[in-house]
């Protein structure tokens, strides 16, 4: 499985390039996907999913946008090597509401226990009906994340934070925190080298300040995706812990029952590979055969499994993603993009054809592109609607076309002249590239969730970090 190398000259001075190939992780098989998720298009900004405050937020949201890529960015430069510090258990998160005082203001302490992390993000949704967030000095209503909140002063050197906010009218609350780069912090545990390593009594890291307007339920949650409320389309699952790249399993505990009586958890169990005890390990779905012979094709069981010999691009998108790892169709040449006319989706076939092993090449004077592999030889002439293989000549419906002086396909092309599935992701704009005897399943579990992580590789957020 490939890994991403992430190059910066501006970084030079700080780490040795081949410590980061060695130890670098791309976002792939697990995602990281609290850090982000590409909405429907690549042309629209990731923002709420409210239209009716995509507007007003479009350039707030762009900043933020830009923030966190460094944000990302910078928690995976200094990671953890590949041996990851496995936990015993699930790192405890808990959001705890104090008693009102006299003027019925309450504050909500974040802590954390039992984890190994170095990154974590957040979006909480409350109702602004019954809660308002205020000045932590003052008790007066306030829109400003510092004013309303007050960060651990025993943290505060080793961390730095990013990408916060607060939104009254939708009722959210943004926050990041990442370990500073280079740096180390334990607490009433061992220390572990570039990580935050937290014993099992909870640490605080952040407060937060509100008046309670009605102490009727609902109030305080985590801001999961909801066809109802209003919630981060980049941040679906509503956060979590992060460690190297990876979710960390966790229980998130929201407990108000100084208010309520209620106390809200939610958990997250990082998907592991399967053991070595194939007592315990599930048993992947199989393809049979129509020959008998033949042996039995199984399907992937991991986001990671699936995404190796793809090839993903979306629409609109200059980067793409092969085994999940990120890679530009042109570098250089960020206009090139595939492309729809005429409820065709068309694509960049040079840049296809040798991330599926092949040898291309143009003669400018015919238009005609040839793709060599072994022994097999295609040939396609710009504006005809047939192409030849080994002496054979077929038919395809549309022709292929010039575009930005590159050759652009139709999609069914590569499924019919390159031997390989190809898949329609419609809410992605996604196109999935696989070999014939393991196409791409939208449905499938395993699919759906690869679908979500390699979105946020090619996704605005990260694809120029290559």
């Amino acid at each position: 499985m490939g890994r991403i190398l992430i190059i910066f000259s501006w970084l030079n001075n700080f780490f040795d390039l081949k410590e980061l190939q060695s130890n670098s992780r791309i976002i792939r098989n697990k995602g990281f996907c609290l850090f982000a998720r590409l909405e429907k298009s690549v042309t629209n900004p990731i923002v709420s999913i409210l239209p009716n405050s995509l507007e007003e937020r479009g350039n707030y949201m762009q900043k933020l946008k830009s923030l966190l890529a460094l944000f990302l960015v910078l928690s995976l430069l200094f990671m953890l090597p590949m041996n990851l510090y496995a936990q015993t258990a699930p790192a405890q998160v808990n959001f705890v509401a104090s008693a009102p005082d006299s003027d019925s203001n309450i504050t909500v302490t974040m802590s954390i226990s039992n984890a190994t992390f170095n990154a974590f993000q957040f979006a909480i949704r409350y109702d602004p009906v019954k809660l308002q967030p205020i000045d932590k000095s003052t008790k007066l209503a306030t829109n400003r994340f510092n004013e309303f909140t007050t960060l651990n002063t025993d943290i505060s050197g080793k961390f730095s934070t990013i990408g916060t906010d607060i939104d009254h009218p939708l009722g959210l609350i943004d926050f990041s925190l990442y370990l500073t780069p280079g740096e180390s912090f334990s607490y009433e545990t061992a220390l572990v080298e570039r990580a935050a390593t937290i014993g099992n009594t909870p640490l605080i890291f952040y407060t937060f300040y509100f008046k309670v307007l009605d102490s009727s339920q609902p109030m305080f949650e985590l801001a999961k995706e909801d066809s109802t409320k209003p919630y981060r389309v980049y941040l679906p699952n509503g956060g979590g812990l992060a460690n190297a790249g990876l979710q960390m399993s966790s229980i998130i505990r929201i407990d108000f029952s100084a208010l309520q009586k209620t106390v809200i958890e939610d958990e997250y169990i990082n998907p592991n590979p399967p053991s070595n005890d194939t007592s315990q390990t599930p048993k992947p779905e199989t393809s049979p055969p129509e020959n008998q012979n033949e042996p039995i094709i199984k399907r992937p069981i991991t986001s990671l499994e699936r995404l190796t010999d793809t090839l993903v691009l979306q629409i609109g998108n200059y980067a793409a993603a092969k085994d999940g790892a990120l890679c530009h169709i042109y570098p250089g040449e960020k206009i090139v993009t595939p492309y729809i006319k005429d409820q065709r989706t068309f694509v960049p076939i040079r840049f296809i054809a040798e991330k599926l092993g092949m040898e291309v090449t143009w003669n400018d004077t015919t238009k005609t592109v040839t793709f060599i592999k072994g022994s097999d030889v295609l040939t396609l002439t710009i504006g005809e609607k047939q192409y030849q293989k080994n002496g054979v000549t077929y038919s395809i419906d549309t022709a292929a076309e010039l575009q930005w002086s590159r050759t652009m396909v139709p999609i069914r092309f590569v499924a019919e002249a390159l031997g390989h599935a190809v898949e329609w992701n419609s809410q992605l704009n996604m196109v999935y590239i696989t070999k014939s005897e393991l196409p791409w399943l939208l449905e499938d579990p395993v699919e759906k969730q690869a679908a979500n992580d390699v979105a946020l590789v090619i996704s605005p957020l990260l694809r120029d970090f290559v």
